[in-house]
């Protein structure tokens, strides 16, 4: 006999006793099946955590002190959320003003690009950051579910 017919021979022994015949395959499945649990666990505590965690929504732009006050050059794009109140951040030579919004203007046309234009009544020159509001990671990550 050749190795060939010898070792196919021990296959089918080892068939015909059926001893560990389906146990190979046990652990796999057995793994399988915790993998595909923690999976679901997984996603279904991404999907309630993006509902609790908030997320800030802001907007960016220049602010230059002019006066008593500090005229802000922001997007025009946030024009439709921009009204007096909103917290407002300036940072200048790494220091932090805060203030409020006092006003907003109309937008203005500076250097071929649209702005809108809001005031702070504190006279800081520097980068400005405006809080828009607060939203859920989940209405952030699917736009239609924040309606």
């Amino acid at each position: 006999m050749s190795d060939k017919q010898l070792f196919r021979q021990a296959v089918v022994e080892h068939r015909a006793k059926g001893k560990e015949a389906g146990k190979v395959f046990a652990f796999r499945d057995r793994l399988a099946s915790r993998v595909l649990a923690l999976l679901v666990v997984l996603v279904l505590g991404s999907v309630a955590a993006s509902c609790v965690v908030t997320v800030e929504e802001s907007t960016r732009g220049a602010a230059t002190a002019a006066g008593d006050e500090s005229v802000l050059l922001l997007p025009v794009g946030a024009i439709g959320r921009l009204h007096a109140g909103l917290p407002v951040r300036i940072t200048t030579g790494g220091r932090t003003v805060r203030a409020r919004l006092s006003a907003v203007d109309g937008p203005v046309r500076r250097d071929g690009t649209t702005y809108a234009v809001a005031r702070v009544p504190v006279a800081v020159s520097g980068s400005a950051v405006v809080v828009l509001g607060r939203a859920s990671l989940a209405a952030v990550l699917v736009p239609g579910l924040a309606r």
